[in-house]
């Protein structure tokens, strides 16, 4: 859930800033996730370019994948957008 605060930040200026919302585990797992599924993506690019994008939703990242309906997320989403 959003402070009064957060949610006025949310309201005024379009984004909220969450301190602390992983666990150390949790950065680390974000971290080699991120780099798996880098990799995964620039398999598309034979000249070795980076990708443009990088969506984490490759069997590669289920932690990344697990993001969007984490309570953490999703409570605050519903407050944003209802």
């Amino acid at each position: 859930m959003l402070t009064e605060q957060q949610q006025t930040q949310w309201d005024t200026f379009g984004f909220v800033t969450f301190k602390d919302l992983f666990t150390q585990d949790e950065v680390c797992t974000i971290r080699q996730e991120f780099e798996a599924g880098l990799a995964e993506e620039q398999t598309y690019y034979p000249d070795g370019e980076l990708p443009w994008h990088f969506t984490g939703l490759a069997p590669e990242t289920p932690f990344l994948r697990s993001l969007p309906e984490d309570p953490r997320f999703l409570e605050a989403a519903q407050q944003m957008w209802g």
